[in-house]
């Protein structure tokens, strides 16, 4: 069944027992490639069957999405009031999305890596420039780009470019408790539109090689009592609120991280909010100030 298109193996999945068994083989989901088996990110993470984390809980389905732009979702409609609020890509199940080429080379250390010093100093990333042949270009302009859903706990993106231009709809939105990013690039350009949402309690995650700039909101958004959150190495810039902004309870830590020419502040976080801030973090250019900025905090006379 591995070499057939992902819709003809549900289909016969539903002939015969065996092949059945045959369809929840962990073998059949090891590489999943977009668009050899399915021209839609989507749809081939929606035809992963669910029961594989039941019967294989160490096992995690790997998506590999070869080089080009795909375009996700569909637009809001009256639907929208009888449905789900509409996304892109709507992950559901553990899974691992990734470039391929970045999953073919050998030594990825490097990949999606930036050059923060220059970038801080400039304002300028070296990818926003141009298209990048080898990159993977995912665009919605419905809901979310990418959902990552309550019973997706353990899902990593690696080496995406994502981003959507709508009202308050963001490039990556977490709801389930733990979660990692690497090497992407994500924009929301939409009114109060965030790169990154992270909305659930004692969610866990951790964002590293990333950069999230150019956004309505914050680039980076932790919901009540959300976090512990990492973030390392990334590039959080020239968005319209605060790099990074927190609500109470949530927590977060910081490494290597560079913060800059953001409208408000470089991080704006509730009083109680807990922030960590590790070696190598440049806060710099901020419209409000360079400080974590506590909101609701009492000044004493």
């Amino acid at each position: 069944m591995s070499f057939l298109p992902l819709v003809d193996r549900s289909r016969m999945a539903s002939t015969c027992k065996a092949l059945h068994s045959a369809w929840l083989s962990p073998r059949l989901w090891t590489r999943i490639i977009v668009p050899d088996y399915c021209s839609s990110i989507n749809l081939t993470v929606k035809a992963i069957p669910r029961a594989l984390g039941r019967i294989f809980p160490s096992f995690i389905p790997k998506v590999l999405v070869r080089p080009g732009i795909y375009w996700e979702g569909r637009t809001r409609g009256i639907s929208v009031l009888f449905k789900r609020r509409p996304c892109g890509v709507f992950i559901d199940k553990k899974i691992i999305l990734e470039n391929y080429l970045t999953a073919q080379r050998s030594n990825n250390a490097d990949n999606g890596k930036i050059d923060l010093m220059k970038a801080e100093a400039t304002g300028i990333l070296p990818f926003e420039d141009k298209k990048n042949v080898d990159a993977v270009y995912i665009r919605s302009n419905a809901g979310e780009a990418i959902t990552i859903a309550s019973g997706a706990e353990g899902t990593m993106l690696r080496d995406l470019n994502i981003s959507i231009d709508r009202f308050s709809s963001h490039g990556v939105a977490v709801y389930a408790t733990d979660f990692s990013l690497k090497g992407c690039r994500i924009s929301a350009t939409g009114t109060n539109a965030c790169g990154l949402l992270i909305s659930g309690s004692g969610i866990k995650g951790t964002i590293s090689d990333c950069s999230l700039t150019r956004c309505g909101g914050s680039g980076v958004l932790l919901a009540y009592n959300s976090g512990p959150l990492m973030v390392k190495r990334c590039y959080i810039g020239s968005n319209r609120w605060s790099g990074i902004g927190a609500f109470a309870g949530s927590s977060m830590s910081l490494a290597k991280t560079v913060i800059t020419r953001n409208h408000l502040h470089s991080i704006g976080a509730a009083v109680d909010v807990r922030c960590e801030l590790g070696d190598g973090n440049i806060f710099s250019h901020n419209g409000r100030g360079d400080s974590v900025h506590r909101y609701l905090a009492y000044e004493h006379s």
